[in-house]
């Protein structure tokens, strides 16, 4: 659950702006790094240094508000920076062409999984950096 002070959907939807902007990005590098670094550490309510699918999915639904300008439960090309169409397209699942909370949280959850390396259940930051140097290197081929 979100730190105290914040609201559920004040740490949703960054989750997820983060996460696609850094899959969209090139290999980590500063600035991009810090940006997932931020986010990461936001997204770790209990400031453990690692973050467990519980706190993924929470700050994945924070980000998907925020972004959420109209509040109408979908996330439009529009709504959604540093995202490529082909990138919008693969997350919206039943095609029509907007991006539900469902769809936002499937699409993302892979990364938790796949960044999770040591399969303990949970992701580092290294874990999460790794794996975005390692996505961002595949779409250079």
């Amino acid at each position: 659950m979100p730190k105290s002070g914040r609201n559920i959907r004040t740490v949703v939807a960054a989750a997820m702006i983060s996460v696609w902007a850094a899959c969209a990005a090139p290999p980590v590098q500063a600035a991009s790094e810090a940006k997932v670094r931020a986010a990461f550490e936001e997204a770790d309510n209990n400031v453990d240094g690692n973050l467990e699918v519980d706190e993924f999915v929470a700050y994945i639904v924070w980000r998907f508000a925020a972004v959420d300008k109209n509040r109408n439960g979908f996330l439009l090309p529009g709504e959604v920076a540093n995202v490529s169409p082909e990138e919008f397209r693969e997350a919206d699942r039943d095609g029509d062409g907007k991006v539900s909370l469902g769809e936002a949280v499937g699409a993302k959850i892979i990364i938790f999984f796949d960044a999770d390396t040591n399969h303990d259940g949970m992701m580092s930051l290294a874990e999460l950096l790794a794996q975005q140097n390692s996505i961002a290197g595949s779409k250079k081929e």
